[in-house]
C-alpha cells in the first residue's frame, strides 16, 4: 500500500529536511571554527593554585582563542599541574621563554589562561614541554575571603605599629629630639656634599698634570726595585719575627723586675734632690783643689813638661 502525500505535506517535508541539513551544516561550520577538527599541540604548566581552573577553561594567545584545559592534576607538594592543548597553527608563536598566567577578562566572570609570546629570535617550544608561570593580582582573589583575612590582620599590626609611633610622638622631648635630629642629618648632608665638591677638586689637581699617574709609575719602579729582596725578606722575616718575639719576652721581664725597684726608688726619692746637690757640691769642691794644685810649683813643673811632650807628638791623623 502506497502512502500518498499531498502538496502540504511534501512542501512540509522537504522544509524540514533543509532544515536538518542547515542544522549540520551550522554545527560542521562551529565546529571547524572552534578548531575541534584541527591538530592540536599539548603543553602544561605547574601552578601554586589552581582557583577558577578547571578542564575546559580557555586558553588564549593575544587575545585569540587558542585551545582549553583536557587535565588538572593535584600534587604531592599541594602544587598544581595543568595540562593543556593549542591549535596547531598557534605552535609557532609559543616560545621556550613564553610565560602563562590566569587572568580575568573583567571584573567578574571565569578565569583564562593567557599565553604571553615569546621573543621573536627565540626557539619554539617542544610538544610535551612545561612553560614558566608568573603569577597575577587579581582583584576578585584580593577581596576574597582567604586573602583579605590575611590582608587584615597585616593591617591590624601595622596600626598596632602606628599607635605605638603617635605614642611616641606626643612627647614633646622626643618630638623635640626628632627635630634636632633631622636638623642634625641636613647639616651632615651639607657636610658630605662640601667633601664631595672638595674630592671633586682634589681629583681634578691630581689629574692636571698626570700627578696619579707619575705616582703609580713611581710605585711600580719602587716594586720592581724591591722584588729582588723579597726573597730574603721571605728567608729571614721567620727569624726575625722569632727574636723580636724574644725581645718583647725580655722587655715584659725588665718591666717585671722594674716594678720591685720602683719602690726602693719611690723610697729614696725624697732624698735624690739634696743627694743630687751635695754631689754638684762636692765636684765642684774637687776642681777648685786640682787648680790650686795645678799653681803649685810642684805640679806646675810636671804640667808644664807634658804639655810640651804633647805639642811634640804628631796628631793621630797623619
Amino acid at each position: 500500500m502506497k502512502v500518498k502525500f499531498n502538496l502540504f505535506e511534501r512542501v512540509a517535508g522537504l522544509f524540514v529536511l533543509g532544515a536538518l541539513g542547515g542544522a549540520v551544516a551550522a554545527s560542521v561550520s562551529v565546529a571547524y571554527k572552534k578548531g575541534w577538527f584541527s591538530s592540536k599541540v599539548p603543553f602544561h604548566a605547574t601552578f601554586s593554585s589552581a582557583e577558577g581552573l578547571h578542564v575546559g577553561t580557555k586558553v588564549q594567545i593575544s587575545g585569540l582563542r587558542a585551545g582549553s584545559v583536557t587535565d588538572v592534576e593535584l600534587l604531592s607538594d599541594n602544587s598544581v599541574r595543568v595540562r593543556f592543548v593549542v591549535l596547531e597553527k598557534f605552535h609557532g608563536k609559543i616560545k621556550q621563554n613564553s610565560v602563562v598566567q590566569l587572568v580575568r577578562p573583567f571584573v567578574i566572570g571565569e578565569k583564562v589562561m593567557d599565553i604571553g609570546v615569546g621573543d621573536k629570535d627565540a626557539v619554539i617550544a617542544k610538544r610535551g614541554s612545561e612553560l614558566t608561570v608568573v603569577d597575577s593580582l587579581d582583584l576578585m582573589e584580593l577581596i576574597s575571603g582567604k586573602q583579605l583575612g590575611g590582608y587584615l590582620k597585616s593591617m591590624s599590626q601595622l596600626t598596632e605599629n602606628l599607635k605605638v609611633l603617635m605614642d611616641a610622638f606626643s612627647d614633646k622631648k622626643r618630638f623635640k629630639a626628632l627635630i634636632d635630629t633631622l636638623d642634625d642629618i641636613n647639616h651632615l648632608v651639607r657636610n658630605m656634599n662640601e667633601m664631595s665638591k672638595n674630592v671633586t677638586q682634589l681629583s681634578r689637581s691630581l689629574n692636571r698634570d698626570k700627578k696619579v699617574s707619575r705616582l703609580i709609575g713611581s710605585l711600580a719602579i719602587a716594586t720592581d726595585e724591591l722584588k729582588p729582596h723579597f726573597s730574603d725578606i721571605a728567608k729571614y722575616g721567620p727569624a726575625v719575627a722569632v727574636n723580636m718575639a724574644k725581645s718583647l719576652e725580655d722587655l715584659v721581664l725588665i718591666t717585671h723586675e722594674m716594678k720591685k725597684v720602683l719602690p726602693a726608688v719611690a723610697a729614696v726619692a725624697p732624698d735624690l734632690p739634696r743627694t743630687s746637690k751635695r754631689l754638684v757640691e762636692a765636684v765642684d769642691e774637687a776642681v777648685v783643689m786640682m787648680k790650686a794644685l795645678q799653681r803649685s810649683w810642684i805640679i806646675k813643673s810636671h804640667a808644664e813638661d807634658i804639655r810640651s811632650e804633647e805639642s811634640k807628638r804628631k796628631p793621630a791623623s797623619d
